[in-house]
């Protein structure tokens, strides 16, 4: 997944994803969400689909888009889950 697409999802600039990247430290937990979602989902959908999977309502995410669930931390064991299913349930 491209790093643009990645601090987008972040909601961080592509310059703070590449400081991270290069310096290490401990990045926020929206971005340590992000991270443990792609790579959960690379392994079932192309790059691109794993970007659009954050944008698309889920039925097993209540109708919600899990962009939209990155922020609340009760709802990251559902995100995982979601994403550990792939492509089962992709639609609204």
């Amino acid at each position: 997944v491209p790093q643009r697409e990645i601090a987008r999802l972040a909601d961080k600039s592509t310059r703070q994803i590449q400081r991270w990247a290069k310096d290490g430290g401990v990045a926020p937990r929206r971005l340590q969400v992000v991270g443990r979602l792609t790579a959960l989902l690379r392994h079932a959908w192309t790059p691109e689909g794993v970007v659009a999977w954050f944008d698309r309502p889920r039925r097993d995410l209540g109708g919600h888009r899990p962009l939209d669930l990155i922020d609340d931390p009760t709802f990251e064991h559902d995100l995982i889950e979601a994403a550990r299913h792939g492509r089962a349930q992709h639609g609204a």
